[in-house]
């Protein structure tokens, strides 16, 4: 919790002191994605940790680049939970990341 006053000085050297305002500040609340069973079966749990509440995209890419599975969502700011399916696509290596989320991205495996 923080808390602090404005002092407004006008150019005739008049001053006014505001009420004590409080506030609050969340420190380290980022965007996030964890993924699990990793290595991932038939369906994965995706939990999202969001800043801000928007629809997003979850993008899923290949080891090559090529994008697999598109999912677009509604998230609230803080903790999502998502179930996928995954048994559409072939065993190997996966990148799920988030379009709208800068950095946030995580490696998985699909045996």
């Amino acid at each position: 919790m923080n808390y602090y006053r404005l002092v407004d000085i006008s150019p005739g050297g008049r001053s006014h002191i505001s009420g004590i305002i409080r506030t609050e500040y969340k420190q380290g609340l980022k965007s996030s994605i964890v993924v699990f069973p990793n290595p991932v079966h038939d369906h994965c749990l995706v939990r999202i940790t969001m800043k801000a509440a928007g629809i997003y995209t979850i993008l899923f890419r290949s080891a090559e680049g090529r994008t697999v599975k598109t999912i677009r969502s509604c998230m609230h700011a803080g903790l999502n939970e998502l179930n996928v399916e995954m048994k559409d696509l072939s065993a190997g290596i996966y990148y799920v990341s988030m379009e709208g989320a800068s950095s946030v991205s995580i490696t998985i495996f699909k045996d």
